[in-house]
């Protein structure tokens, strides 16, 4: 099975290709290096910072399909 993260501008930041391919994609994420550096703080995501014509910050978030839980990079 094949895990990948890419950014905007279609780079991959990550890659994991090392699990069962019955596995389902959140259980994946959830041991792969980036779901548990993730998990326990230590990515080293950016600060929040306001969106354009906003004050409130905002974090740095993941998109992923229904297959990932909700957090609050995620």
């Amino acid at each position: 099975m094949l895990f990948a993260l890419a950014d905007a501008t279609y780079r991959f930041l990550h890659v994991d290709v090392n699990r069962n391919g019955r596995m389902h994609d959140s259980n994946v994420f959830i041991q792969s290096g980036l779901g548990i550096k993730l998990e326990s703080g230590e990515l080293n995501l950016p600060d929040p910072i306001p969106l354009p014509g906003t004050r409130e910050p905002m974090p740095f978030v993941f998109l992923g399909d229904d297959a990932f839980s909700l957090k609050v990079n995620f």
